[in-house]
């Protein structure tokens, strides 16, 4: 999170004019989360940032990319991109499902990824016209 601190930084000081620079930044594997997370950090300074950004992010291998682009297009409002969200509702292949008791005490990391997707892409179901 220490890494992450001059780009919160730059987007606090600089708002939308910094957009430009930390749509580069999305570019480099080392910032990708922070990147997307400054994106879209502030509510009122969304105007021309690229839903793309986060589309595109959706399937990167990191699960923190793809919680840092799920949480954003929930900022930006994008309904079309449930065809990305849908296949993250399930568990990755091969992870272990938590076998103590309680489940719901035990960390799992591998839950919160789906559990974000599926919430994201409920939100954009109801924003869809009918």
């Amino acid at each position: 999170m220490r890494g992450s601190r001059p780009l919160f930084a730059v987007k606090q000081l600089d708002g939308a004019a910094c957009h430009g620079l930390l749509s580069k930044l999305v570019a480099d594997d080392a910032v990708r989360e922070f990147a997307l997370r400054a994106l879209a950090d502030r509510k009122k300074e969304l105007t021309g940032v690229e839903p793309a950004l986060f589309r595109r992010a959706l399937a990167d291998p990191s699960p923190r990319v793809r919680m840092a682009a799920l949480i954003g297009l929930a900022r930006l409002g994008d309904g079309g991109a449930a065809p990305g969200i849908i296949p993250l509702t399930s568990r990755p292949d091969g992870s272990p499902m938590p076998n103590k008791k309680p489940v719901n005490a035990q960390p799992d990391p591998d839950r919160a990824v789906p559990h974000v997707a599926v919430r994201r892409w409920s939100r954009s179901m109801r924003s869809m016209p009918v």
